[in-house]
């Protein structure tokens, strides 16, 4: 990012924004990063992995898109700053932060408690709910997530699997009892999610105060989500070659009105010919002999 320091002498009123993986001091301020490299090193990776492995994560560039967000709070402080003194300010984004921010929970009960976290899959991490997991449900691939938190919660749930007599089993009548006995306890609710579809799950344990959803792939969530169907977020936008294409929407309203995108990004290489005529100068000629080397196509 453009730093202030060259400009603060002609534009006092300038702001500026560095978004370095370490920030632009310190000892690691010159390493190089990735949002992966961020994750493993702040412990997001070990996290929200399963129970004996380090190497999983959650699959995409989490600080990334967290950094564009801080350092566009970091320039509405510089603007507001302007207002107030009218100087500008230098604002310095280390992703590195970001990502140890996301860690409160477990910085809490490390410095609070003196526990060191560990990675617990999708149980409650503070033994607060149980049962708490992702479930199979029937057909190919299908989960369904449940979370129950006291015992009246956990005994609408037995009423829903239609076996009321673990209510009162010793193993699971009381909350530490459920959190002594998980593996038997997700066995229990595993056996009876199975059977059914994930969406009749849901219902079921809603209609019962209980939290639950469906584990929705893409597919879904482009074509059958019924609220994001209600607010108009899956639209469509025209293509170059005159069909359509699905696509999110901006994810706001505006006085009531979800802007529109007008068209889709062009095809890819739709413009080389033009940047290599006219911004390099090159001649049809010399553009052909590439595209006959394969360079081109």
């Amino acid at each position: 990012g453009r730093r202030r320091e060259g400009l603060a002498a002609t534009a006092p009123g300038v702001s500026g924004r560095a978004m370095g993986g370490m920030g632009n001091s310190g000892p690691w301020r010159d390493f190089g990063t990735f949002a992966p490299t961020i994750h493993a090193i702040t412990g997001l990776s070990y996290l929200t992995n399963v129970p004996g492995r380090q190497d999983i994560g959650f699959g995409y560039s989490l600080t990334d898109h967290l950094s564009g967000v801080a350092a566009a709070l970091g320039i509405l402080e510089g603007v507001e700053h302007r207002r107030r003194t009218g100087q500008g300010l230098d604002v310095d984004v280390a992703q590195y932060e970001l990502g140890l921010g996301l860690m409160g929970p477990a910085f809490l009960d490390y410095f609070a408690n003196g526990v060191d976290p560990e990675p617990v899959a999708n149980r409650h991490p503070f033994e607060a709910w149980a049962p708490h997991n992702i479930y199979p449900s029937r057909g190919d691939d299908r989960w369904v997530a449940i979370a129950v938190r006291g015992d009246d919660q956990w005994g609408a749930l037995c009423d829903a699997m239609g076996a009321p007599e673990l209510a009162d089993d010793p193993r699971f009548a009381t909350h530490d009892a459920r959190i002594a006995n998980q593996d038997a306890l997700d066995d229990c609710v595993s056996a009876w999610t199975a059977g059914l579809d994930r969406y009749e799950v849901m219902e079921a344990c809603q209609a019962r105060g209980i939290a639950a959803g469906a584990v929705q792939d893409g597919g879904d969530i482009a074509t059958a989500d019924p609220h994001l169907a209600a607010r108009s977020f899956i639209g469509t936008i025209p293509t170059e070659e005159g069909g359509e294409q699905g696509a999110e929407r901006f994810p706001a309203f505006i006085d009531g009105q979800r802007p529109t995108t007008a068209y889709a990004a062009r095809s890819l290489g739709a413009d080389t010919f033009d940047v290599l005529t006219e911004l390099l100068g090159m001649e049809p000629d010399e553009i052909g002999a590439l595209v006959a080397e394969g360079v081109l196509s």
